[in-house]
């Protein structure tokens, strides 16, 4: 729902793809940044017309890919705002990759082992929030092109889900 309220505060119209996401707080987290840091990206700097987020979870990792097709040239050298994400999601043991040639468009690819979302989060230990099972709070999440559509064209349904 985060990451869903970002993409629809966006200037740049953005197509959210969320597949059942079970995660533990700490992979949550990162996530939300991840996204958020790369629309703040797109927004200043690309010069993007459209973003797409898509975000899916196995039992073994979770995937974030955000694209863009503006300018591209996204470079983690050049500003602290990548390399904080990249930091963010090794320290998960992740893996931030970022394509992003000039005049091409920028594609920035995240991996984080997917922990039991029943874990909380790594550093929350005897933390109450962090550590309550999700159990029937927890939501499934999917925008795609079959649900009702905001000013900017973007489609988002939302259901509430059983936990498996």
């Amino acid at each position: 729902a985060a990451v869903a309220a970002l993409a629809a505060r966006s200037p740049v119209p953005v197509k959210l793809v969320v597949h059942e996401l079970e995660t533990a707080i700490d992979v949550r987290t990162a996530i939300f940044y991840v996204c958020g840091e790369a629309l703040v990206n797109i927004i200043k700097h690309a010069v993007a017309t459209t973003a797409t987020i898509r975000v899916t979870a196995t039992r073994a990792r979770v995937e974030v890919e955000v694209t863009d097709n503006g300018a591209g040239g996204a470079d983690a050298g050049r500003g602290s705002g990548l390399r904080g994400l990249i930091d963010r999601v090794e320290a998960l043991d992740g893996s931030l990759r970022i394509d992003s040639p000039p005049g091409g468009g920028t594609r920035l690819t995240v991996e984080i082992p997917n922990a039991r979302p029943d874990r909380g989060s790594v550093g929350a230990v005897g933390h109450p929030v962090a550590n309550r099972s999700p159990g029937s709070s927890r939501m499934r999440i999917r925008h795609d092109v079959r649900g009702e559509s905001d000013p900017y064209g973007r489609s988002h349904r939302i259901t509430r889900g059983s936990p498996r």
